[in-house]
C-alpha cells in the first residue's frame, strides 16, 4: 500500500555531448551535473506519464518491531523499549507534477534563496568532483533535478531507542534513620539513540515534507521518595 513512484535515475550527466544524445527531460534546461533519468517506454521523451516505476516501499513501514527489556542487579535497575520498522523509505527531496516543492530546509537542494544544508554543498557536481553524491547546485525549483525518482530516495529503517530509564532503589537498611520508607534516584530519556541509513533527517519524519519538526531527544533527573 502507498508504493513510492517515480522516475530511475541512471547517474548524472558529465558532458553536454552526453544531453545532447539523450532523450528530452521532462523539464528545465540540462546542464551538465543534471540527474539523468531512464527512458522507460523508449519514447525519447522523459515524461512522468510512461516513465514512473515503482522505486520504493512507501512512507507505510511493512514491518514494525519493539523490544521491551528491564533489567536489575541488586538495588539498581534499568528499563529500556528499544523501537523500529523496516521495509520502508522516505525522499529527501521532490516536486509535484504541480510544481510544488517537497522538502525541509534539511534537505533542500534547490531554494530560491540560495540556502542548502552544508552536507548538500559539500556533495555536489563540478566538474572536478564529477563522481558526486549529490546533482549540481541550483536555485531552480521545479528543474529536472527536482523530480522523484530513486535519486532521492533513501531507506527508511531504523533501530532507536525509544525510552530509557536508569535508577537506583535505596536500601531500606539505609534508611531506618529516616522518616523515609522508600528513596529512588532515576535517569530517564526519550529518543537517546538512533541507528538509520541518513542521519540528517529524522526516520519517523512522514517522508521529507514541508514544516515537519523532528523528534526531540530529553533527559530528566528525578528523585521519588515516600514517607
Amino acid at each position: 500500500m502507498n508504493a513510492r513512484y517515480g522516475f530511475k535515475a541512471l547517474g548524472l550527466f558529465q558532458s553536454q555531448e552526453e544531453i545532447d544524445n539523450y532523450p528530452i527531460a521532462p523539464s528545465g534546461n540540462l546542464r551538465p551535473g543534471d540527474i539523468k533519468y531512464e527512458d522507460v517506454n523508449g519514447d525519447g521523451i522523459i515524461s512522468s506519464m510512461y516513465d514512473y516505476v515503482k522505486i520504493g516501499y512507501g512512507d507505510v513501514p511493512e514491518i514494525t518491531f519493539s523490544l521491551d527489556m528491564n533489567l536489575s542487579y541488586k538495588n539498581f535497575y534499568a528499563t529500556l523499549l528499544w523501537q523500529g520498522v523496516t521495509n520502508t523509505d522516505y525522499t529527501l527531496s521532490g516536486t509535484y507534477d504541480t510544481g510544488v516543492l517537497s522538502s525541509t530546509n534539511y534537505t533542500a537542494s534547490f531554494a530560491e534563496n540560495g540556502n542548502s544544508p552544508y552536507y548538500r554543498i559539500e556533495g555536489a557536481w563540478t566538474p572536478e568532483n564529477p563522481n558526486a553524491k549529490y546533482p549540481r547546485l541550483t536555485t531552480v525549483n521545479s528543474g529536472n533535478n527536482a523530480w522523484h525518482s530513486t535519486w532521492w530516495l533513501v531507506n527508511g529503517e531504523y533501530l532507536r531507542l525509544k525510552n530509557a530509564n536508569i535508577g537506583y532503589n535505596v536500601p531500606s537498611k539505609v534508611l531506618k534513620s529516616t522518616p523515609f520508607s522508600s528513596v529512588n534516584i532515576y535517569l530517564a530519556g526519550t529518543n537517546l539513540l538512533t541507528f538509520s541509513h541518513f542521519k540528517y533527517v529524522d526516520p519517523e519524519s512522514p517522508s521529507v515534507s514541508n514544516g515537519y519538526y523532528p523528534q526531540q531527544k530529553t533527559y530528566s533527573l528525578g528523585l521519588k521518595v515516600t514517607f
